[in-house]
């Protein structure tokens, strides 16, 4: 039986079935931005002068945030030729980010966030991505510019190794 014979015949398991993976898909997102382990938020980097310099600060932290009076963005850091360098810079956009801190404020209170449908969407549609000098964010849902901005190629034709704090 194929796949839409089967969701022909049991529309209510199949309904079911996207349901689910719909709220997991959100919670892994939810997870994965805040960056949460066995023992609590993590460290990242993040750069507030478009990726000249960067410093760490908790993974918790949603990007962009304050920091010294200008926007801190997270700096994704690669080792190049024995020197770190940010190759490109997230953030959430704004819409995104208050549905995150909507959700934020349930957890706090320990109860599940009523948007996980929304959640799920922050992941596609609410990260913009960008590299140092670009005038321009590029939204994670067009797809093709995103991976050419997350694509990052070392200036002198070493590989480029993605570095945590």
């Amino acid at each position: 039986m194929d796949v839409r014979t089967f969701i022909r015949q049991r529309p209510s398991v199949a309904a079911g079935l996207a349901g689910v993976m719909i709220v997991g898909a959100a919670v892994a997102i939810f997870v994965q931005a805040r960056d949460m382990g066995p023992s609590g938020p993590g460290k990242a980097f993040f750069t507030n002068d478009d990726g000249n310099t960067f410093f760490v600060d908790s993974a918790a932290k949603l990007p962009p945030f304050d920091k010294d009076g200008k926007p801190a963005y997270r700096a994704h850091v690669f080792k190049c030729g024995g020197k770190r360098v940010v190759g490109f810079m997230s953030a959430y956009t704004p819409d995104a980010l208050k549905l995150v801190e909507e959700a934020q404020k349930y957890k706090a209170a320990g109860k599940p966030p009523p948007n996980m449908r929304q959640l799920a969407m922050v992941g596609t549609m609410g990260l913009m991505v960008k590299r140092p000098g670009d005038p321009v964010w590029v939204p994670q849902a067009d797809a093709g510019r995103a991976t050419a901005v997350r694509v990052y190629r070392c200036p002198d034709g070493s590989t480029p190794e993605e570095v945590e704090p």
